[in-house]
């Protein structure tokens, strides 16, 4: 027990670390999609929080407008919902 708590307090003091030497280039709660590209999903997408970097890079949990679970998304991944091009 005493090992889920030390592992618990330490994910912590990462979001810390992480949150303090990296800067994301969303917040919480943004609307974004996914670049156009082989596998990226169609819709409208919620940042819910960040997570620690993936390759390098900031990271993201988000839901989809329409979907019913929840994605992780590099920020290379994504652009902000209003860049979109109108048909």
């Amino acid at each position: 027990m005493s090992q889920a708590v030390s592992d618990k307090n330490w994910g912590h003091a990462e979001q810390s670390v992480i949150q303090e030497g990296m800067s994301a280039k969303f917040s919480v709660d943004l609307w974004v999609e996914f670049i156009v590209g082989f596998r990226a999903p169609p819709g409208r997408f919620q940042i819910l929080r960040q997570l620690p970097p993936d390759r390098g890079e900031p990271s993201y949990r988000v839901k989809g407008e329409k979907e019913a679970f929840e994605r992780v998304a590099r920020e290379s991944e994504l652009r902000p919902w209003a860049d979109r091009i109108s048909d």
